[in-house]
């Protein structure tokens, strides 16, 4: 149980704590990155409580006064009153109490996820009632149906594009791409199945505002991640027309679900469509700044061990960890003591060492060589071991230090030392060899892959921003043969405008859009319209 609530106050910090943060990592690192915060409360909810043995705890000490001497079973008795006596006084509601809120909670929990499936399965059937299939796109069916205005994605297993009545022979082919875009995008991340993994995380917090503030904002960016997925690599004229199908689907948002992943995300209001617009506003990030903002996730996702639980594992197995009620056992007697074991014999001297060999005469000695070992030995400080080698010759006389026998040997033994210096040199020259030839194919490697790197460089292509008048890309070359395309801004920005004041025009002669979210969509097109009129170059 301990577990649970854990897991429930921690899933909860982090709820709050990517509502906090979401805005300005979509700033910095992009919506993708903001998206991504919402794995750390799910992975959290998902982690086990960490098990350690148990700590072995010393016996604590008893005063041998605080317990009377039990002769027999009544005295055992006697003492096993005032136990029994507080056992009947405690509050037994206590547990109950908190049995009966642990019980509202889950079952608030179930409700929570059986009313959003209900809701998703009732929602399936609408839609597929009269629906025609109207073609395929992969593993995704497209059918066309009259219960929506707008084009719909479900399905997780089965997936399913519903499209309004006629939407297929709609006359502006771009925008009706860029809507089948964005629905098979939610398909491919996968975004329908995230959202059933998600329940559970927010049916825990059903009674916290946070749970319902959480599930709309992670919602939020869901599609702001969406958008980007689509608009990546595009320009600012076919952002401006996928801005304008935005607030125009806004006029007429269809059925509003919470499962279903709408163009216009209608079950999100207005607020949603609004951060959508302005998303788009964002220039592109880099690659560099995008994988830093995934790299700072999934390095908070390596701190959440940090937040697990940690539980002990029993100290035995049968072994009652909780307090025990029954009186203590009495002490046994005293055993009698121990008959102390008779002495041991002294050891027995040991024998003295016998003399030394005395070194044989010559008339005795032996063909070959011979090693005589004289030992001596001091007990006074310890033992203490002397040894002395003799070598003898083939007639068994002591050959000394200055014998030209001696002498001859030494020559021998020095003998053999140089051939053995003349191997090892003629190895280690055999071994420069080898290095020095591993050198030259190294360095001659070294030169090809520099003369590739050239070789590209020069073949990649410079763009440039210029104006000379001409509204088409020029490419050419310069005098090292590097490939230049040449730009011209003020023409960009010129079709970003133009693009934007038709988004402006269209949104503004729409009678069907509600008044104050064309105000607030206009808003925001006039100022991007007057950020590039004051700044034409971008």
């Amino acid at each position: 149980m301990t577990w649970l609530l854990e897991t429930l106050a921690w899933t909860g910090v982090l709820i709050a704590i990517v509502l906090v943060v979401r805005r300005p990592v979509a700033r910095h690192f992009g919506a993708r990155s903001a998206y991504a915060l919402w794995l750390l409360p799910f992975l959290r909810l998902l982690m086990p409580p960490f098990v350690l043995p148990a700590p072995q705890l010393p016996p604590a000490a008893i005063p041998a006064g605080d317990f009377p001497m039990v002769a027999g079973p009544a005295a055992a008795s006697e003492t096993a009153l005032p136990v029994e006596t507080a056992i009947a006084g405690s509050p037994h509601w206590v547990p109950t109490l908190e049995l009966a809120l642990i019980s509202v909670w889950l079952s608030g929990a179930l409700l929570y996820i059986v009313l959003r499936l209900a809701a998703y399965r009732r929602l399936r059937a609408q839609l597929l009632a009269d629906a025609i299939v109207v073609g395929e796109a992969g593993a995704v069916r497209l059918v066309e149906t009259s219960a929506t205005r707008s084009p719909l994605a479900f399905g997780v297993f089965d997936k399913i594009v519903a499209l309004p009545a006629g939407f297929m022979a709609l006359p502006d082919r771009a925008s009706r791409d860029l809507a089948l875009a964005h629905e098979l995008s939610h398909h491919r991340a996968h975004d329908l199945a995230v959202n059933f993994a998600a329940l559970p995380l927010f049916a825990l917090h059903w009674f916290n505002p946070l749970s319902w503030l959480g599930w709309r904002a992670m919602r939020r960016d869901q599609e702001a991640a969406c958008d980007a997925r689509v608009m990546e690599g595009r320009d600012r004229r076919e952002r401006t027309r996928y801005a304008a199908l935005i607030a125009s689907a806004a006029a007429d948002p269809g059925p509003r679900v919470a499962l279903a992943a709408p163009m216009a995300c209608p079950v999100l209001g207005d607020k949603s469509i609004i951060h959508r617009l302005r998303s788009l506003t964002v220039n592109e990030l880099s690659l560099r700044r995008r994988r830093m903002g995934g790299f700072l996730v999934g390095l908070a996702a390596l701190g959440l061990p940090l937040t697990a639980s940690v539980t002990y594992a029993s100290a035995g197995a049968g072994e009652d960890n909780g307090p025990s009620l029954a009186p203590p056992a009495p002490p046994a007697a005293p055993s009698a003591p121990a008959v102390p074991s008779a002495p041991s014999a002294p050891l027995a001297p040991s024998a003295p060492l016998a003399p030394a060999t005395p070194i044989a005469g010559g008339d005795s000695a032996q063909e070959g060589r011979r090693v005589v070992v004289i030992r001596t030995k001091d007990d006074k400080e310890g033992d203490v071991e002397h040894r002395s080698i003799i070598l003898r010759g083939p007639d068994g006389k002591v050959i000394g230090a200055d014998s030209p026998e001696f002498a001859a040997r030494m020559k021998e033994l020095e003998r053999h030392l140089a051939e053995l210096d003349g191997e090892i040199e003629r190895s280690v020259k055999v071994d420069e060899k080898r290095i020095k030839e591993i050198e030259i194919r190294a360095h001659a490697a070294g030169e090809r892959a520099a003369e590739a790197g050239s070789r590209m460089a020069r073949d990649m292509a410079r763009i440039e921003m210029s104006c000379d008048d001409n509204d088409k890309a020029i490419e050419g070359r310069t005098d090292d043969g590097r490939k230049v395309i040449r730009v011209c801004r003020k023409i960009v920005s010129a079709n970003a405008l133009s693009g934007l004041k038709s988004a402006r025009e269209a949104i503004a002669s729409d009678a069907r859009m509600n008044a104050e979210t064309r105000r607030r969509v206009i808003e925001d097109l006039d100022r991007e319209i007057e950020r590039l009129e004051r700044n034409p170059n971008g």
